[in-house]
């Protein structure tokens, strides 16, 4: 590719291949050449394409809106989840396996999209599809949460930026155990106690009440 070079150091430059009219710029973001098409084959027009680049580069350095690079723009959701999977934090996580396993319907909706394409309302179908599947609140949650780690993972590493992730939504659990047993099941589960702890059980359940005193670990 033949360069063009742009005002002084740090300044980049302009480049054309042979085989395409279009002019590319050439800038560096975090130490990083990227290349973008300028869309642009009058030379004149290309170098204003640029700085308006460079100028952009410069107001996220005091602090604004920070540049969207290519590499941002095509990075897919599969390689966010590659890269939090492999990542120390999650490797640390004693819940690994089951995130990795959360993990599997993601990839199957999101993995080959593109990480700037999913949306908020693309989020949302997604909890709706699986709702529709008859999946738990609670197993849904676990699954976004698996999407949501992977792009707080890419704005910490300037894989994406901030503007780049969509709100994530979350859905309500109310996994409250309502499970009752009738009497004949209740004696057989007391029957495996201890001698000494079976009269406790029987003496609650005959109330209705609940356990509150701290037991001890041997007969009384």
């Amino acid at each position: 590719m033949k360069r063009i070079k742009f005002g002084g150091r740090g300044q980049g430059s302009l480049g054309k291949y042979p085989d395409s009219p279009f002019y590319i710029s050439c800038y560096y973001v975090n130490g990083r050449e990227h290349r973008e098409s300028t869309g642009r084959t009058n030379e004149k027009k290309a170098r204003a394409w640029h700085k308006k680049k460079l100028d952009e580069i410069a107001s996220e350095r005091q602090g604004h809106a920070p540049v969207v690079t290519p590499a941002m723009q095509a990075v897919t959701v599969n390689a966010l989840l590659d890269e939090l999977f492999r990542s120390p934090e999650f490797k640390a996580l004693k819940s690994a396996d089951s995130c990795q396993s959360h993990g599997v319907a993601v990839r199957a909706q999101f993995g080959a999209w593109r990480a700037v394409h999913v949306t908020a309302e693309a989020h949302d179908a997604y909890i709706e599809k699986r709702q529709r599947a008859d999946i738990a609140n609670a197993t849904i949650n676990r699954e976004t949460a698996v999407l949501r780690s992977a792009f707080k993972l890419a704005v910490q590493r300037k894989r994406l930026t901030a503007i780049q992730v969509p709100r994530f939504s979350r859905l309500p659990e109310r996994n409250i155990r309502r499970v009752f047993f009738d009497r004949g099941e209740f004696e057989a589960v007391v029957t495996h106690l201890p001698t000494y702890l079976q009269r406790c059980p029987t003496a609650r359940t005959v109330r209705g009440g609940r356990w509150r005193s701290r037991m001890s670990s041997s007969p009384s």
